[in-house]
């Protein structure tokens, strides 16, 4: 049985190994990166305001064609930057390089919103719905 700090070094390892920390200095697009599976946008003030027991952490995961991923991504990072994504500890995005223990529909990426506590249903449902205003998004068959 792992305890909860081996759990966190455990999850910490797979992280550094699949996950990059996105520059703060440019927005690079994730369809581009081909050495790991997802990037990270991740400030350390706006992961320290909204703050909550790390087991229940919860996201929100959106999918976008791959030809639309940049341009989302994009904009996904400026309004994390700015604090405007309520909620918002860190945002992560696939990439190019391919993920046996995903989807198979490589025309598919996501970008995903980590927020909590995930056991406040009220707060997750405003964390949400202000990211889905904020982006505009629609998944790909128009709706939400």
């Amino acid at each position: 049985m792992l305890t909860d700090k081996n759990q966190e070094l455990e999850s910490e390892a797979v992280l550094t190994e699949e996950c990059r920390r996105h520059s703060s200095a440019s927005i690079e697009d994730p369809t581009k990166e081909v050495e790991f599976r997802y990037i990270v946008e991740e400030r350390d003030d706006l992961a320290r305001k909204y703050t909550y027991e790390k087991s229940k952490g919860g996201k929100w995961v959106l999918f976008f064609k791959t030809e639309d991923l940049f341009s989302m991504w994009k904009k996904a990072c400026l309004l994390y930057r700015s604090g405007t994504l309520q909620g918002v500890t860190s945002v992560v995005s696939s990439t190019a390089k391919a993920n046996p223990s995903r989807t198979s529909r490589h025309e598919l990426k996501v970008i995903s919103f980590q927020c909590g506590p995930y056991d406040d249903r009220d707060l997750m449902l405003r964390y949400g719905m202000n990211i889905v205003e904020l982006l505009r998004y629609t998944n790909i068959t128009g709706h939400i």
